[in-house]
């Protein structure tokens, strides 16, 4: 069965629009709540909750409906998987898991708001630490002096002494792991990790009957040389940063929508063709919106960001160290930040780009296509602005050495003279 939840903040609104777009999607029953999105515990969100079966659906017009915080949403949607009962929202479109785009952004989400978890959870200890070390009591004043907290030790103590040496050993190693860091460790050691998959690399191999290998040109030094697979597009610890001494990895989310999206990014290189499938365009979508987003461009934008601010405010006649609150970016912050940001609008770069038109683009005889360190390229031969929103706007992403995914704005394609079957452009062949 389809449920509907429809909610207002005050008496004076009417969920009248909200249960009409809900009514008009299948829900055959809506449950209507005057209360602020800010409250957690909403009764008609619960008892509604309290009635989904396995293969119910519920469904909201927008998220805010639903929730307010990432928080409170991934706490709502976990309590909706638990009954079996799958969740949409009819304007986000990417909030919807009844397709596997839908759950795979949830799963990021969900495992972005477990890595600020552990951040939170990891900076209240360091504070504690730092509290006790100054020689602040944590926790309730004790109600027993000194002496009647040894008597009410001492028979623990004699029960102690006469546990097996097997027994004091466990303990004593259990001790040593609490104590320990944890999950603290060195990252001096070598770790590489790629920022554009090893998939996709396999694709530019100089001879795929021998190793792994690619031809590279590096434009700084001005020369050319053939390597590993493992030696490019990579960075020791580049999904990896301290944070308060602890090492925090965003390897393994990475890894994840890799995974997700590889099935499709196979198929189109062996059929090279696309099927022009609502799931398909959504997998094509998000591995475009992911790759522009991880890569080094993102985090030498923040750099950027920070010159700028600086040349600004010492222009004023002021210093960039006099600014409230104000630090020096360093290498883990900014990779901090980049992580934050992909959370923010990887789904909304998804879903601008599943609206683009979607082609093949095939290499001419005796040319490539290549990789670079960003190798989701823009262009715009109407605009300067290389917007993902600014009409004319045009993104390529290589897939193989002859074979490059197009995303052009849907107003490219009614332009006079375009023919949507097959269309050479330059030196590549445009078609389906």
């Amino acid at each position: 069965m389809k449920y509907g939840y429809a909610r207002v903040s005050s008496d004076g609104q009417s969920v009248g629009a909200q249960v009409a777009a809900l009514r008009k999607h299948g829900a055959g029953k809506v449950f209507r709540e005057v209360a602020s999105g800010a409250k957690t515990n909403r009764a008609q969100l619960r008892h509604m909750i309290d009635q989904l079966e396995a293969g119910d659906q519920l469904m909201v017009t927008r998220l805010e409906r639903l929730a307010r915080s990432t928080r409170d949403l991934l706490n709502t949607l976990a309590a909706i998987a638990e009954k079996k009962a799958r969740f949409r929202s009819l304007t986000d479109t990417w909030a919807d898991t009844t397709t596997s785009q839908g759950r795979l952004m949830l799963t990021v989400l969900g495992g972005l708001a477990e890595f600020e978890r552990d951040l939170i959870r990891a900076r209240t200890g360091e504070g504690r630490a730092r509290a006790v070390a100054r020689g602040v009591k944590m926790g309730r004043p004790p109600k027993l002096t000194p002496h009647e907290r040894q008597e009410a030790i001492k028979p623990a103590i004699r029960a102690r002494k006469r546990l097996p040496t097997s027994a004091a050993v466990t303990t004593s190693a259990r001790r040593r792991f609490r104590d320990s860091p944890g999950n603290r460790r060195d990252m001096s050691g070598p770790k590489t990790e790629h920022y554009v998959p090893q998939s996709i690399l396999r694709q530019f191999l100089v001879d795929h009957e021998s190793k792994e290998q690619v031809s590279v040109y590096d434009k700084h030094e001005d020369r050319g040389f053939v390597t590993s697979i493992k030696n490019v597009l990579a960075e020791n610890r580049f999904h990896d940063f301290l944070f308060e001494d602890w090492i925090v990895s965003f390897e393994p989310i990475a890894s994840k929508i890799e995974n997700w999206c590889l099935p499709t990014y196979r198929r189109i290189i062996e059929s090279r063709r696309l099927d022009r499938s609502p799931q398909e365009k959504a997998d094509l979508a998000f591995l475009i919106a992911f790759q522009m987003l991880r890569t080094k461009a993102t985090r030498v934008r923040f750099q950027e960001m920070e010159a700028m601010m600086r040349e600004n405010i010492e222009t004023m006649g002021h210093r960039m160290e006099d600014v409230p609150d104000w630090g020096p970016q360093t290498e883990d912050t900014v990779k901090r930040n980049t992580l934050m940001a992909i959370r923010e609008t990887l789904p909304s770069f998804a879903q601008i780009i599943a609206q683009k038109e979607f082609r093949l683009a095939q290499a001419a005889p005796g040319r490539s296509f290549y990789l670079g360190d960003n190798p989701v390229c823009l262009h715009n031969t109407r605009h300067e602005n290389l917007g993902l929103t600014v009409p004319g706007i045009e993104i390529y992403l290589p897939l193989s050495s002859n074979l490059m995914l197009c995303a052009w704005c849907p107003s490219i394609w009614s332009s006079p003279g375009i023919c949507l079957d097959t269309l050479w452009v330059g030196e590549y062949l445009l078609s389906r």
